[in-house]
């Protein structure tokens, strides 16, 4: 998750995630986003903590939705607590 221009700008670490929501808004000159959506799973950080800023980022209203792609099915059922 390439969250910035920078080649230290990745990841989806809870900071990396709202730095990366705050930079977007500022950028496209808006207060929210319809989608905010992960396309590849860091398996440095835990999920639970990506998660957990998706969570603060949706209830600040800056995204009205969250989506992943290319996660491991089971982790992320395990990480929602459905596994």
């Amino acid at each position: 998750n390439k969250v910035g221009p920078n080649p230290w700008d990745q990841g989806a670490s809870r900071k990396h995630l709202l730095d990366a929501i705050d930079l977007s808004l500022k950028r496209l000159k808006t207060d929210h986003v319809d989608l905010y959506q992960l396309h590849m799973d860091d398996r440095e950080t835990p999920l639970e903590e990506s998660l957990e800023a998706l969570d603060v980022i949706v209830k600040s209203g800056r995204a009205r939705y969250i989506g992943v792609s290319n996660f491991l099915a089971y982790r992320l059922a395990r990480a929602l607590g459905k596994a």
